[in-house]
């Protein structure tokens, strides 16, 4: 895939220079990509080679720093800033949504992308794309929110605008929201057992609980007694 020069226009801010400036002089870039410290997905390799050359690359690279800036301060809090396993989410639940849809609007815009281009507008238009594909609207908002964590990631570096996102992108959504059906009585075995392993692997374990290990820890105590673990404002 031949390189391209390409003129940077993501801001330089002085703090953490370094880590938080774009190299955008030549696209795509030696490394395609990142890797993750031991989680609990399986995944070490987050692979963003497919996404360069389909008239986005700055974009892409963009969410490759990003979520290796992540990756890089996981593996130096030893998983307390943010889990790896959050990390693999987003880039398998989030810019694999994302990094297509850039490439098609390159495709319309009949130009290469550039990170100013990620304007609200922007956004609304994948919100929309979203809402017109054909998977549930619980995975569209999983796809939302984990493409919205590594934007926010890139704001937070100047590189993209900040104030981008809508307050409510998926109005009146809850109402096209059907209620679960109750586990059998197999499924219950089955999820009270993986509880009670990942139970023994967090008691056996030192220092503070990551995020993931919290969510384990309220599941358990709902199983245990019966409290509904859902947030009453998620209803």
């Amino acid at each position: 895939m031949p390189r391209k020069k390409l003129q940077s226009t993501a801001s330089r801010p002085g703090k953490d220079a370094s880590d938080k400036t774009l190299e955008l002089t030549s696209l795509p870039p030696a490394q395609m990509v990142v890797s993750l410290p031991e989680n609990a997905t399986g995944r070490r390799n987050l692979d963003f080679a497919k996404h360069y050359g389909n008239g986005c690359d700055v974009v892409v690279y963009a969410t490759q720093r990003a979520l290796d800036l992540m990756a890089r301060a996981c593996a130096e809090s030893d998983g307390k800033t943010l889990s790896a396993a959050t990390i693999a989410r987003y880039h398998q639940n989030g810019l694999s949504a994302f990094l297509p849809f850039c490439a098609t609007m390159s495709a319309a815009l009949k130009r290469e992308l550039r990170l100013d281009d990620i304007d609200r507008q922007f956004i609304d238009q994948f919100i929309a794309h979203l809402r017109q594909s054909d998977v549930r609207l619980s995975s569209q908002k999983v796809r939302y929110a984990t493409t919205k964590a590594v934007l926010a990631a890139m704001g937070e570096s100047g590189w993209i605008a900040k104030d981008i996102f809508p307050r409510n992108p998926f109005p009146n959504s809850n109402r096209s929201m059907k209620g679960q059906t109750a586990l059998s009585e197999p499924e219950r075995r089955s999820v009270l057992q993986a509880l009670k392993t990942d139970m023994r692997a967090i008691i056996k374990g030192s220092g503070s609980l990551t995020s993931e290990e919290l969510a384990v820890c309220l599941l358990a105590i709902a199983a245990r007694t019966g409290i509904n673990p859902t947030p009453p404002w998620s209803s």
